[in-house]
């Protein structure tokens, strides 16, 4: 952000960050692995949010995402029990 404030502004900034993340607890969480997919899906959509995107487009967005992770599950699984057959004749 440096480049785009001037310091009194940058100032200003540090002082309205200190005080307001001086109220909370920072804790490293390690997310499983079925946490993890959708902690980056919710992190995309606050992205595209932040960007401006319309309601409409976020529901598009976590439609078509959700429905990529359930073809990616079901490639997976057909694999899976293809090799295990394989393996078991």
């Amino acid at each position: 952000m440096a480049p785009f404030l001037r310091s009194g502004q940058k100032d200003k900034l540090r002082e309205v960050l200190t005080f307001t993340l001086s109220q909370y607890t920072v804790t490293e969480e390690i997310p499983s692995k079925e946490n993890s997919d959708q902690r980056f899906v919710e992190l995309f959509l606050s992205a595209k949010h932040i960007e401006g995107c319309s309601e409409k487009s976020l529901k598009y967005y976590r439609a078509t995402i959700e429905a990529m992770f359930e073809r990616v599950q079901k490639v997976c699984n057909a694999h899976y029990h293809r090799r295990y057959q394989s393996l078991s004749n």
